[in-house]
């Protein structure tokens, strides 16, 4: 309905009708401030005297600097220049976001002090009735509360760490070898290659074979992969779960999110039938599924890779690392056993997730106590956001892509001095699993590909999210030696 067709009926109502409708209104507006009053948020900010935060932008009342995120979010570029200019507050920041209070960690100081050694009062998630509740239906581990979040994380450490890691070399490296094979093949699809390659590693992993999903599946599921991304903090009502309380006749935006979850279970549930149906057939090949999460039921309950073109000398360096190593004619590819004789290739790693981080902002971690840190006190209920957009400029000629920065002797730990993968008790489980194969990604793409721009492109509007091509690349294999490597394995492992 318009608005002028609104102002019609409105000045055509009985006088009855409008005071019953505005003193509904003013019902519910008292009932909202109750549900705010009660969630003890207001009453500290009116008592605000006994905490000291610190300081941050001004915001507007109530919404605090909420619509200064939300206009920002959706633009690469414009997120980018709104957190970095947070710096200037100082290592720490604070936002009013609704009824939540943000403080932005800038440095890796911060984070370290704040998220790492703080871990046991740091390490919550808040609640988040639309990205956690409707959209994922409280089952995406990494925006779980602590009660729920144990034995998820239980099970993915028995997947992702330890003596795991060296089981699925061979898959990492048969994975990789079908992505080198592809970027022959179809050289200006590399984007679909990259996620092919990422999924396949992990669905190997867990179900014991290849995807044998229809190209629609595996483009379903990446979209739902961009939606749930884009779903945390995007809605109001994260930022007043209150909200969520009312009476579902006066949730509007309940529809939409509903039908985006049950839409996001429907594509992994497509995903999971075949697998259940195997082990149900006792057709299923070995697998963590089948081997352990299922047969161990009563513990266990069901449940960036762009090389860069913007600095070729970097590019070439790498590449002389690995002729030392592999042959400058294609002997043959570099294998996770030489990760400690390519630091160049581990320290690029390193530079790419901090020059352009691809997670501007780790999902917030909730403080369960109060806490005193130097000169400020928070108060329990606080949420710290790791600001890896500000953290990546703390460096010396930040906007230089420079992977020297990290010959410290630990170039092959990911981790170190790096949050991309979170921190504290919530830092990713799985990071070793992503380290192995970046470098698997990396030194290979080096080592048998030629990577050049292919039009313009703004390497500060990258676009990590994108479904289609990010950024424009031309790709061509580096010599017909390198081709016949490539093809040569793949053929012997059936690729």
């Amino acid at each position: 309905m318009s608005i002028p067709l609104i102002q019609a009926y409105w000045d055509t109502a009985k006088p009855g009708f409008k005071l019953s409708l505005v003193s509904l209104l003013m019902l519910l507006v008292v009932y909202f401030c109750a549900l705010q009053f009660s969630n003890l948020e207001i009453p500290r900010l009116l008592f605000e005297k006994r905490w000291k935060l610190p300081p941050g932008p001004p915001g507007l009342p109530i919404v605090g600097n909420l619509l200064q995120m939300r206009k920002v979010r959706g633009n690469t570029g414009q997120i980018a220049t709104y957190l970095t200019s947070l710096s200037r507050f100082g290592e720490m920041a604070t936002l009013r976001m609704g009824n939540s209070t943000w403080v932005m960690l800038n440095s890796s100081r911060a984070v370290q002090e704040i998220i790492a050694k703080r871990a046991n009062i740091t390490g919550e998630r808040p609640y988040l009735p639309v990205a956690s509740g409707l959209v994922s239906r409280h089952k995406r581990t990494v925006l779980r509360q602590t009660r729920e979040w144990h034995e998820g994380r239980r099970v993915m450490h028995h997947l992702l760490s330890g003596t795991a890691l060296k089981e699925y070399e061979k898959v990492q490296d048969s994975e990789n070898i079908q992505l080198l094979a592809n970027y022959i093949e179809r050289p200006n699809q590399w984007y679909l290659h990259h996620y092919r390659y990422a999924y396949s590693i992990i669905y190997r992993i867990v179900a014991g074979e290849r995807p044998r999903q229809t190209q629609e599946q595996l483009d379903d599921f990446q979209r739902v992969t961009v939606e749930f991304i884009r779903s945390i903090n995007n809605s109001f009502v994260d930022f007043f779960p209150v909200l969520a309380g009312l009476p579902k006749l006066l949730q509007p935006w309940r529809k939409y999110w509903e039908a985006a979850g049950q839409d996001h279970y429907n594509v992994f549930k497509a995903w999971w039938a075949p697998i259940k149906h195997d082990i149900a057939e006792g057709a299923a090949p070995p697998s963590f599924i089948k081997d352990v999460l299922l047969r161990t039921s009563a513990k266990f309950p069901e449940m960036t890779k762009k090389p860069s073109i913007c600095y070729p000398d970097f590019m070439q360096k790498a590449r002389e690392e690995i002729d030392r190593i592999c042959g400058s004619n294609a002997q043959r590819l570099p294998e996770l056993r030489d990760t400690q004789r390519l630091p160049y290739i581990s320290a690029m790693i390193k530079e790419c997730l901090r020059w352009r981080p691809t997670v501007p902002l780790i999902p917030q971690h909730h403080l369960t106590q109060d806490l005193k840190f130097e000169c400020y006190h928070f108060p329990a209920g606080t949420d710290f956001v790791i600001n890896s957009l500000a953290i990546s400029q703390e460096f010396v000629d930040a906007a230089q892509f420079k992977p020297e920065r990290w010959f410290d002797g630990k170039e092959d730990s990911v981790t170190q001095g790096l949050w991309q993968f979170g921190g504290g008790r919530r830092i990713c489980v799985g990071y070793k699993v992503a380290q192995q194969e970046l470098f698997l990604a990396y030194s290979r793409l080096v080592y048998c590909f030629d990577f050049i721009a292919n039009g313009k492109s703004d390497s500060r509007q990258l676009r990590h999210d994108a479904l289609d091509e990010p950024f424009p690349v031309k790709i061509t294999v580096r010599s017909k030696a390198h081709e016949n490597l490539i093809t040569r394995l793949a053929e012997r492992l059936g690729n």
